[in-house]
C-alpha cells in the first residue's frame, strides 16, 4: 500500500474516532486519580502491589507490597531474584510485542465490528508497543484485582490505551475472535504528563443477551445497531483504581520487564478493582483473552487505535467442582444423598432425590447421585466416559472461589462407605482435604479451578457355600476312590452331587431357579445382599442325590460379610447330610413247583418297636421287596409250610 493511500486510511479512521467522541452522551463512566509522587496499592489489593509509583522497584520492603520486578526469573520476565521483602513473586505473564510483524486492526472495519480481523502495519513508534505485562489476584471478599503495564518504542507524555476482556479466546494471529455478550472494554488515558488517569468502561450488548449487557441497549456509537459496544454505567470510586507513567528514567537494571532502559514517560502502569469496576460483583466471571490497544495520546476514544497486542491469560473469579457416586460394584441402581454449601443449580446433573422431585443442586445444597447404567465402567475413574449424567453433578464453573464442603448422607441398608477421593488441578491452587475414613470433603476451590471428588459405595454382597454329605462304604480315605456321586473326603464319607438347594431371603427366593451341588458336594451362591449385623438366608434341600434320602431339609444361615463365589474366604457356609439308601428283598421258592408254600413277613426294628415292611405268602413262591431303606436293622421271617 503506497503511503498517500495510508495516510489517506488513517485519516479515515480518525475522523470516526472523532465521531464517536461527538455521538458520547452517556454509557461512559469517568474518574480521575492524580498519583504524582505516590507509590500506593489500591484499595483493598491483596497483593499490595505499587501500580501507581510508575516504576517496577518495590519501593515498601515491609513484606507486604508486591511490583513487576518481584517477577524476576519467570514467566518471560527478565533473569534475576526478586526482593525478599516481596509478598508474592509469581504469577504474573510478560508479553514481548510484535514478534511476527506489528499488528493492528483491518482498515475499514468499524468500532462495532462484532470480528474484528487483525492485520500487519506500521505504527507510529509512540503508539508502538514493546512489551505487556499483566498481573491478577483475588482479595478475601472476592474481588479480583488486574494489574497492567505497557512499554512503548518511544515516550509518550500523555499515553491512551484500551484493553478488551473478552470470553471468547481468538486465535491470536489473524482474529482477536468474536466479541460476545458481557465483553468489557476499558480504556485508559495518562494525563498531565502522564501522573493522572482517567478510566472509561464500554460494554459489548446483543439484543438477543440484554440481561448481559447491563444497559437499555443503546450502542455507544449512536448510528450503530446491537451487537455493539453499548454504555454499561458504573460509579467508580477513584479509590477502585490507579496509575501513572514514569515520572523518571529507569535504567535497564531496574527494567525487569524488558530489560532496556526507559526514557520518562515510556513505561506507564495501572491497578484496577476490575470486579467492582467492571460491575460483576457477587457474579462469576472469565476473560481468558485480553486485547491491548494502543491509541495516540488525547481523551478517551478520540484517538485512533494503533498497535494490537493479544494476551491469553485467564482472569476468572469462578471455578468448578465435580461430585461423583461410584457402586462397587459399578452400576447398581441406588440413589445416595448428599449435602452442601452449593449453590443451586438445576442443571448440574444427578438424579431426583423423591419421586416427582428435580435433579441438580437444591436451593439447600443437597442433590443426590445413581450410578445405574454405569455397569463394567472402571471403579475410581473420573473420565467422563466412566461416568454419566445421573451419577455426576457438576456445576461448571459457575462457583465463586471461596471454602466448599460436600458430605454423604446416611448408607442404604446394604451400602457401606468405602472411600472419598478428591483431586484439584495443578494450576489454580485449588485444593481439597479429606480426613482419612470420613464421608466429607472440605473444598477450597480458587479462580479457574476444578476439584472432582469419586466417592465409592460398597454393595454389601455375600455368598453362600453350601456342603453336601452322605455315608458311603466305598471310601477307604479322602478323594480314593472317585466314586460316581461325588468325592470321597475321608473313610465311609462322601460329598455327594446332583443335591439341589433353593435360597430363600428378606425379599423371597434368590436366583431363577435351584442349584446343584457339583462333583465336590459343593455349590456356591453369591450376589446376596446384607446390612447391619447380618442378612438371614434359608437354604432347602429339594431334591436329594440319587440313592440317597433328604435329612434336614431347610436351615437357616446369616450372611455377615461380603464374598463372591470367586472369592469365598468370607463366604458363610452349610452344610448337609444325606442318608444312602438300599434296596431289599427276599423271596422263598420250592424246589419242587407247588410242593411247598411259604410265607415271608420283614419288619424294620426300632427303639420303639417294629414297622413292617410287607407280607407274602402263603404261596409259592413267597417274595417281600423294598426299596430307599435307610441305614437300620430289619428283620424278615420265612415260614415253609410243610
Amino acid at each position: 500500500m503506497d503511503a498517500s493511500r495510508q495516510r489517506g486510511l488513517r485519516l479515515l479512521r480518525k475522523r470516526m474516532w472523532g465521531m464517536l467522541a461527538a455521538a458520547v452522551a452517556v454509557g461512559l463512566l469517568t474518574a480521575t486519580v492524580s498519583t504524582a509522587g505516590v507509590s500506593q496499592a489500591v484499595t483493598g489489593s491483596p497483593s499490595g502491589f505499587e501500580s501507581s509509583d510508575g516504576n517496577m522497584v518495590l519501593d515498601n520492603l515491609t513484606g507486604s507490597s508486591t511490583d513487576w520486578n518481584c517477577f524476576l526469573g519467570t514467566s518471560n520476565f527478565q533473569p534475576g531474584t526478586p526482593s525478599a521483602a516481596c509478598a508474592i513473586t509469581k504469577g504474573a505473564t510478560e508479553i514481548t510485542a510484535d514478534q511476527s510483524g506489528e499488528v493492528e486492526w483491518v482498515n475499514g472495519q468499524k468500532f462495532d465490528t462484532q470480528c474484528p480481523a487483525l492485520a500487519t502495519g506500521n505504527n507510529p513508534p509512540k503508539d508502538e508497543f514493546t512489551n505487556i505485562a499483566s498481573f491478577n489476584d483475588t482479595a478475601s471478599n472476592l474481588d479480583t484485582f488486574f494489574y497492567g503495564a505497557t512499554i512503548r518504542s518511544t515516550a509518550n507524555g500523555n499515553a491512551s490505551g484500551d484493553v478488551e476482556f473478552n470470553q471468547n479466546s481468538g486465535n491470536g494471529t489473524t482474529s482477536a475472535g468474536c466479541r460476545t455478550a458481557g465483553d468489557r472494554l476499558v480504556a485508559y488515558d495518562y494525563l498531565n504528563g502522564g501522573t493522572s488517569l482517567n478510566f472509561h468502561v464500554l460494554t459489548w450488548i446483543d439484543i438477543n443477551h440484554p440481561n448481559l449487557g447491563g444497559n437499555s441497549g443503546t450502542c455507544f456509537v449512536k448510528t450503530d445497531v446491537m451487537p455493539c459496544w453499548g454504555g454499561f454505567v458504573v460509579t467508580v470510586s477513584p479509590s477502585l483504581f490507579d496509575g501513572q507513567s514514569n515520572q523518571s528514567a529507569i535504567t535497564a537494571a531496574n527494567n525487569g520487564i524488558s530489560g532496556a532502559a526507559l526514557a520518562i514517560n515510556q513505561f506507564a502502569e495501572f491497578g484496577v478493582n476490575l470486579t467492582q469496576a467492571l460491575g460483576l460483583g457477587g457474579k462469576c466471571f472469565a476473560f481468558p483473552q485480553e486485547v491491548w490497544e494502543s491509541r495516540s495520546s488525547g481523551s478517551s476514544f478520540t484517538s485512533n487505535p494503533q498497535d494490537i497486542e493479544v494476551e491469553h491469560h485467564t482472569i476468572a473469579n469462578c471455578g468448578e467442582i465435580k461430585v461423583i457416586k461410584q457402586t462397587d460394584p459399578r452400576g447398581q441402581d441406588q440413589v445416595f444423598s448428599f449435602t452442601s454449601n452449593l449453590p443451586a443449580n438445576s442443571s448440574a446433573g444427578g438424579v431426583p432425590c423423591t419421586a416427582g422431585g428435580g435433579s441438580g443442586i437444591q436451593g439447600d445444597g443437597s442433590f443426590c447421585l445413581n450410578d445405574t447404567g454405569n455397569s463394567g465402567k472402571t471403579l475410581g475413574s473420573a473420565d467422563a466416559a466412566q461416568n454419566s449424567a445421573g451419577n455426576t453433578v457438576d456445576t461448571g464453573a459457575t462457583v465463586l472461589e471461596g471454602t466448599y464442603t460436600v458430605a454423604e448422607g446416611t448408607e442404604p441398608g446394604s451400602y457401606s462407605f468405602e472411600s472419598l477421593n478428591c483431586t484439584a488441578d495443578a494450576v489454580s491452587g485449588s485444593s481439597a482435604s479429606v480426613p482419612q475414613g470420613s464421608e466429607t470433603a472440605t473444598i477450597t476451590l480458587k479462580a479457574g479451578g476444578l476439584v472432582t471428588c469419586v466417592y465409592e459405595n460398597q454393595l454389601h454382597q455375600g455368598a453362600i457355600v453350601i456342603t453336601k454329605t452322605g455315608k458311603d462304604k466305598n471310601c477307604t480315605g479322602a478323594g480314593s476312590p472317585v466314586i460316581s456321586n461325588g468325592v470321597c473326603t475321608g473313610t465311609s464319607t462322601a460329598d455327594l452331587s446332583g443335591a439341589q438347594f433353593t435360597i430363600a431371603g428378606p425379599g423371597g427366593p434368590v436366583g431363577s431357579g435351584p442349584v446343584t451341588t457339583g462333583a465336590d458336594g459343593t455349590v456356591c451362591v453369591d450376589k446376596l445382599p446384607w446390612s447391619g449385623s447380618g442378612t438371614t438366608y434359608t437354604v432347602t434341600e429339594t431334591v436329594a442325590p440319587k440313592g440317597y434320602a433328604l435329612d434336614t431339609t431347610s436351615t437357616a444361615v446369616i450372611v455377615t460379610q461380603n464374598a463372591t463365589c470367586g472369592s469365598s474366604a468370607n463366604a458363610a457356609t452349610i452344610s448337609f447330610t444325606d442318608t444312602p439308601l438300599t434296596d431289599l428283598s427276599v423271596t422263598a421258592s420250592a424246589e419242587v413247583p407247588g410242593a411247598t408254600n411259604s410265607t415271608v413277613t420283614c419288619v424294620q426294628n426300632t427303639t420303639t418297636g417294629t414297622t413292617g415292611i410287607g407280607t407274602n405268602g402263603p404261596s409259592d413262591p413267597a417274595s417281600v421287596s423294598a426299596t430307599g431303606l435307610a441305614p437300620g436293622t430289619y428283620t424278615c421271617t420265612v415260614v415253609i409250610d410243610p
